[in-house]
């Protein structure tokens, strides 16, 4: 009998109110090769992002800089078009492997 890739994956992103003027976003990542959590506190109505958290239990690939360390870097950046563009900026890519260790 051939070999058989198994595979799963289960994302879950919820918001909540943590306390007046504050909202908390987490965002968690189980795969059958990462396991990872990113949260982060927004201010509205400007929706500044006022403090973030991540964590990597589980990847083939990690990056050198600690992740929450790297989670910090989007401090100060408000919820909107061009964020993403911003992250890359700050972040890099994601996939610069020379970056990046196992």
């Amino acid at each position: 009998m051939p070999d058989i890739l198994i595979f799963s994956r289960i994302r879950s992103t919820f918001v909540e109110p943590v306390k007046e003027n504050r909202l908390r976003a987490v965002c968690q990542l189980n795969d059958t090769l990462t396991e990872a959590t990113v949260e982060v506190s927004v201010k509205p109505p400007e929706l500044e992002i006022v403090d973030a958290k991540a964590e990597i239990v589980r990847a083939p690939l990690r990056p050198q800089e600690n992740e929450t360390q790297l989670a910090k870097k989007v401090i100060g950046i408000r919820i909107g078009p061009g964020m993403k563009k911003i992250i890359k900026g700050l972040i890099g890519e994601g996939d610069e492997i020379s970056n990046w260790h196992s």
